[in-house]
């Protein structure tokens, strides 16, 4: 459902931003389903401790090799008050799949549930890190168009998405060689490079997203934001 009457002005910069409605953020990832968590169904969480009850905990990562649990975890830590909408889909589902808009059944189906809640949205890949493009899994590549479709479509229903994350899996380090993401078009959407140190089994990490609006990396006492932009220079 859409915010009937409202309308809604893109800005470029950061004027009467209210921090409280930002920190609320989505995040759509490939994980195993629980008793409580199933598969394509959005949850609101508001704490760790609810994850937890919920059957997303440290020992499903370590069981499952994933890093649900500690995306939710990040997010809190950076983020105590604020509310993430979270999904998980089926494991090896690809971002591009995940970001398409005429795809209701993934983040299309997350943020209409949230009804124009979540101002930032973070998309993570599973599975095996396919065949490499331009420096990075062709599935990154393939994802930022669909994923700025879907940020075109959440303002033409009045639910504003300020900004998308996609994860960077399969980053070689070669940065002089990777493709130039600010040719894409894509103001509303990053790919975020970053992982957290210890923290990169079978995923590059998205870090917490929190009012700032930013993907957060630790290595060691230092917290770092490291992220290509794929955004136009308009």
């Amino acid at each position: 459902m859409a915010l009937p009457q409202v309308i809604s002005i893109l800005g470029n910069g950061g004027l009467n931003n209210n921090t409280n409605t930002y920190a609320v953020s989505g995040l759509v990832m490939p994980g195993v389903p629980t008793a409580s968590v199933l598969n394509i169904t959005p949850v609101e969480i508001r704490s760790v401790k609810q994850a937890e009850f919920l059957g997303i905990n440290a020992a499903y990562d370590n069981t499952n090799n994933l890093l649900c649990y500690h995306h939710i975890s990040e997010f809190f830590r950076m983020c105590p008050s604020g509310t993430l909408w979270f999904m998980l889909v089926p494991v090896a589902t690809t971002q591009t799949s995940i970001a398409t808009p005429t795809n209701t059944t993934f983040a299309k189906k997350l943020l209409q549930a949230a009804n124009g809640k979540i101002k930032q949205l973070a998309i993570a890949g599973g599975g095996a890190v396919g065949a490499l493009s331009g420096g990075l899994e062709s599935d990154v590549l393939t994802a930022i168009p669909q994923a700025q479709a879907l940020a075109n479509s959440e303002w033409s229903e009045f639910r504003p998405m300020p900004a998308i994350l996609l994860e960077g899996r399969g980053f070689n380090g070669t940065a002089a060689a990777a493709t130039n993401l600010t040719t894409l078009n894509a103001r509303n959407v990053s790919v975020v490079i970053g992982p957290r140190c210890g923290h990169s089994r079978t995923q590059n990490t998205i870090q917490s997203l929190c009012s700032s609006r930013h993907s957060i990396g630790q290595r060691g006492d230092r917290q770092c934001i490291r992220k290509h932009q794929a955004r136009s220079k308009a």
